[in-house]
């Protein structure tokens, strides 16, 4: 006879294994590249790039790029309607973050938040 999903369903839910499946997802989203991201909110290379100002070439050229400079991540995500936030974490276990805008001046951070409570 087939066990129960009630009887399962919280075997395994130890916070050990929760703290593993946030990490596992947390490093997916990290690897995540910009057409992946395009895709998961269901938009066309044509549409991001009337967002753009740019030719779906261009779009397509800049998805299979490996490496991408800070500027043109930060359109990408704000045409996709997201936010880019940088965060510089340090050994004294806080951290930095340098705001959207990249109007840091001198290139350092722009301002100081608390530890993240985020599980690791």
């Amino acid at each position: 006879m087939a066990t129960p999903w009630k009887s399962l369903k919280h075997k395994d839910d130890t916070p050990e294994r929760r703290a593993r499946v946030s990490q596992r997802v947390e490093d997916a989203l990290l690897e995540m590249d910009v057409r992946a991201m395009r895709e998961l909110l269901g938009k066309t290379q044509q549409e991001v790039a009337e967002l753009l100002e740019k030719t779906q070439g261009q779009i397509s050229t800049t998805e299979r790029r490996g490496d991408h400079l800070v500027s043109t991540l930060r359109r990408y995500v704000e045409a996709l309607g997201g936010e880019l936030e940088i965060v510089r974490t340090s050994g004294t276990g806080g951290f930095a973050w340098i705001d959207r805008s990249g109007a840091s001046g001198d290139g350092g951070p722009v301002g100081q938040r608390e530890p993240s409570t985020v599980p690791k």
